[in-house]
């Protein structure tokens, strides 16, 4: 139903006083939560390309 305004992008941004001495914890938290943003906006996608959930038979 709402696959036409779902377009597959995401846009994040993380504000950091400077690109140089990135924490390594800092770094791998965002790299996590890029992975985890495209993982949860392909599912999403998919969701939306197979139409209506069937609703179980009772």
């Amino acid at each position: 139903m709402l696959s036409p305004w779902i377009t597959g992008r995401l846009v994040m941004y993380a504000v950091l006083p400077s690109r140089k001495f990135i924490p390594q914890r800092t770094r791998v938290f965002l790299d996590d939560l890029t992975e985890q943003a495209r993982a949860q906006a392909g599912t999403a996608l998919q969701a939306c390309a197979a139409g209506p959930a069937q609703a179980p038979s009772q």
